[in-house]
C-alpha cells in the first residue's frame, strides 16, 4: 500500500494535554491506542517494531520536572529492508508536557500537528525527532503512547505493517527539600555611608530569597534585599546587596539571610566599619547614654549619667561642618537639644566630657 497523504498530528489540551500524531490520508486521529487497521487499511504485524527515547536512552523510567528531552521515535521492520519505496509515519499521545522544535515538514494547525512530508527507511527503519519538555513538578506520571506504521509503496492495498507500543515515565520526586547554604560572605566598595555585601548562595533546587541584616549592634534592625531577587538551581549564585545611608566612622554588624520552602537559613554575624567623612570623629564609649527620640524633629533628648549642660553640645553633619545645637532644657542626668534647624539626614553629636570626646549619631526625619 502507499500513503496518499501521511499526516503527524498533535493536539495539546488544557488538563489532559493530549498530544497525538496520526498517520492517514487526511490526517486522522486516535491510533496511538487503537492502531491503524480498518476496512481496506493497513494490517498489523508482530515485525513490525516502534520505539522511543529520550536523549537517545530508551529505558528511561522516569522524568525530571520542566527538563527538555531529546525525542526520537523509531519505526522498523527488516522485510522493508531492501524496499526503496517503503515509507512510515506514527501516531502519539502524550498526557503531559509539551512539546517543541519540530522538525522540516512538518505543519502546525488549530492546536494539531501534521507532518506533510512521508518519511523513507533507510534498510527498513526511519526515525522522527522532536523535543519534549517535561511537566512541572507534582504532575506525576507521563504516558506515551505510539503507533507506528510502514507502507510498501506498491499503490496496492495490502504489504503494509502497524505496531503499538506504549512508555510510562514517573516523575522524578526529589530528596527532602534543603535549606540553602551560604559561603564566601564579604564586605567591599565600604565607603562613609555605604558598603556591599556579597556572598555565594546555593537554593539547593529551592527557590530562595536572601537579604543583609546589618545594624550597629547584632539586634541589626535593618534590611536590604539581595540580588538576584530569586536564587534557583543546585549549585552556589552570586548574590549582592549595596547598603546604603550608613553613618561614618561606625561599625556595622551584618549577617545574610536566605530563605526558601525549607525555612531560614542565616549566616554567621560578620562586621565592617565605615570610613571617616570630613573632620575626624571619634568614636567613644557611650554604652550608657542614650538619645530619644532618634530619629527627630524638633528636639531630642540625651540621657546619661552625669549629663551637664555644661558639656559643650554640638552637631557635625557628614561633611564635617560644626554647627550649634542649642539647649532647651536640662535636669540632673538629661539634656534637651533644640533640633529643629537641622534638615533631613544624618548628623552626628557630639560633646567634651571630662576632657573625653564622644559622639553618638543622630537622624532627622523633618
Amino acid at each position: 500500500m502507499k500513503f496518499k497523504s501521511l499526516h503527524l498530528i498533535y493536539i495539546l489540551a488544557a488538563g489532559t494535554g493530549l498530544i497525538t500524531f496520526a498517520s492517514f490520508s487526511g490526517g486522522k486521529t486516535g491510533s496511538s491506542t487503537a492502531g491503524c487497521g480498518g476496512s481496506g487499511c493497513h494490517t498489523a504485524s508482530t515485525a513490525t517494531g516502534v520505539f522511543i527515547s529520550f536523549d537517545g536512552n530508551s529505558a528511561l523510567t522516569s522524568y525530571t520536572p520542566g527538563k527538555k528531552y531529546a525525542i526520537q521515535v523509531t519505526i522498523t521492520n527488516t522485510n522493508y529492508s531492501s524496499n526503496n519505496n517503503a515509507e512510515a509515519g506514527f501516531n502519539l499521545t502524550a498526557n503531559k508536557g509539551s512539546i517543541s522544535n519540530i522538525a522540516s515538514g512538518t505543519a502546525q494547525t488549530s492546536g494539531e500537528m501534521n507532518h506533510t512530508t512521508p518519511k523513507k527507511l533507510s534498510s527498513g527503519t526511519t526515525n522522527f525527532t522532536f523535543d519534549w519538555t517535561a511537566p512541572a513538578a507534582g504532575s506525576g506520571s507521563a504516558t506515551f503512547n505510539i503507533a507506528g506504521n510502514i507502507v510498501n509503496g506498491d499503490d496496492g492495498t495490502a504489504g503494509d505493517a502497524w505496531a503499538l507500543t506504549s512508555k510510562t515515565l514517573a516523575e522524578e520526586v526529589s530528596s527532602t527539600v534543603k535549606k540553602a547554604t551560604i559561603t564566601t560572605i564579604a564586605s567591599s566598595a565600604i565607603t562613609n555611608t555605604g558598603a556591599t555585601i556579597s556572598a555565594q548562595i546555593n537554593a539547593n533546587n529551592a527557590n530562595t530569597a536572601a537579604e543583609v541584616q546589618f545594624g550597629t549592634t547584632t539586634s541589626y534592625g535593618s534590611t536590604k534585599a539581595m540580588t538576584p531577587a530569586s536564587i534557583t538551581g543546585s549549585s552556589a549564585t552570586s548574590a549582592s546587596a549595596n547598603l546604603t545611608g550608613l553613618i561614618a566612622d561606625m561599625t556595622y554588624n551584618y549577617r545574610i539571610k536566605a530563605t526558601n520552602s525549607a525555612g531560614d537559613t542565616f549566616s554567621s554575624n560578620s562586621t565592617f566599619k565605615t570610613t571617616t567623612s570630613g573632620a575626624a570623629i571619634f568614636q567613644s564609649n557611650t554604652e550608657s547614654t542614650t538619645i530619644y527620640p532618634n530619629p527627630a524633629s524638633n528636639y531630642t533628648i540625651i540621657k546619661g549619667e552625669n549629663i551637664t549642660k555644661d558639656f559643650e553640645f554640638s552637631v557635625t553633619n557628614t561633611s564635617g561642618k560644626r554647627l550649634s545645637l542649642p539647649i532647651t532644657a536640662s535636669r540632673a542626668d538629661e539634656i534637651k537639644l533644640n533640633t529643629s534647624a537641622l534638615s533631613k539626614g544624618i548628623y552626628y553629636i557630639q560633646w567634651n566630657e571630662n576632657g573625653n570626646r564622644k559622639t553618638l549619631p543622630l537622624f532627622i526625619e523633618h
